[in-house]
């Protein structure tokens, strides 16, 4: 991956950058076909184990989305969180405070019933982490396993990607 250009403000640290995952529920993913590039924002779940991060997302068994991941598994993901704005005292001076992961990865569709379980509970327990007093303070709440039917886990399509290569920036 090339070099990041404000090399200043990236994040090392696993715990910073789980901070920045923990306070994220939406990221974009970008797809190529014959139509060209295609971005959608889709919540996830993910996992973060000795340097590897992954991400999981469902979809609907169609789509230009899916065709896409189909012919072509290879994708690029972008999430973003602490917006704020930071105002000077003439436009040029404006700035803008942010925390973002970058990256690149391969999806897979997941077709095990077990996979496909415990990827969705990953996502369903991403998502209902409740942030309390700021975007740094989470409380975790207990990972739960729950129940999916055979007729729904057959309907969704379930998706892990390997994210291969990534970066993580802020400015605060």
């Amino acid at each position: 991956m090339r070099e990041m250009r404000r090399s200043d403000r990236m994040i090392t640290d696993r715990e910073e950058i789980v901070d920045v995952l923990d306070s994220c529920k939406v990221f974009r993913m970008a797809v190529h076909d014959e139509e060209g590039m295609y971005i959608v924002p889709l919540n996830f779940g993910y996992t973060y184990e000795e340097g590897v991060l992954k991400l999981y997302f469902h979809s609907a068994g169609e789509g230009r989305k899916v065709d896409a991941l189909a012919a072509d598994p290879k994708v690029a993901i972008e999430m973003d969180t602490d917006h704020y704005l930071v105002e000077g005292p003439n436009a040029c001076s404006f700035g803008y405070l942010y925390s973002s992961i970058m990256g690149n990865g391969t999806a897979r569709k997941l077709t095990d019933p077990e996979e496909k379980c415990e990827a969705l509970n990953c996502l369903m327990n991403h998502q209902l982490a409740r942030n309390t007093e700021n975007m740094r303070s989470f409380d975790k709440v207990e990972k739960k396993k729950y129940n999916y039917s055979d007729q729904m886990l057959v309907a969704v399509n379930v998706y892990e990607i390997v994210v291969e290569n990534f970066t993580c920036k802020s400015r605060r």
